[in-house]
């Protein structure tokens, strides 16, 4: 009977702060969000390479290389690779 309860007033929580309940301000989601941010804190995916390996890509790129066979080198997506591609507006 008691877990019932706690389930039940779980659920009407959860109803009262809308669909993503968990990230109302009453349990301090948007407080800690915007403080880690003031403290520098990266957000997101990590990148797959690193600035010295997209310098070499953009290199390679420059030297007529295929998005293909340098997807196969750093063993990463062609999205990746275009992706910087497109970042650094190469033809």
């Amino acid at each position: 009977m008691l877990t019932t309860f706690r389930l039940m007033n779980y659920v009407t929580k959860s109803m009262k702060n809308g669909p993503n309940g968990f990230e109302s301000e009453e349990y301090g989601y948007h407080d800690s969000r915007t403080s880690a941010k003031k403290r520098g804190v990266k957000f997101g995916r990590k990148f797959k390479l690193t600035t010295h390996q997209q310098d070499q890509v953009r290199t390679m790129l420059q030297e007529g290389q295929s998005i293909r066979a340098l997807a196969r080198h750093f063993n990463v997506g062609v999205a990746t690779i275009d992706r910087i591609k497109r970042s650094t507006q190469l033809s």
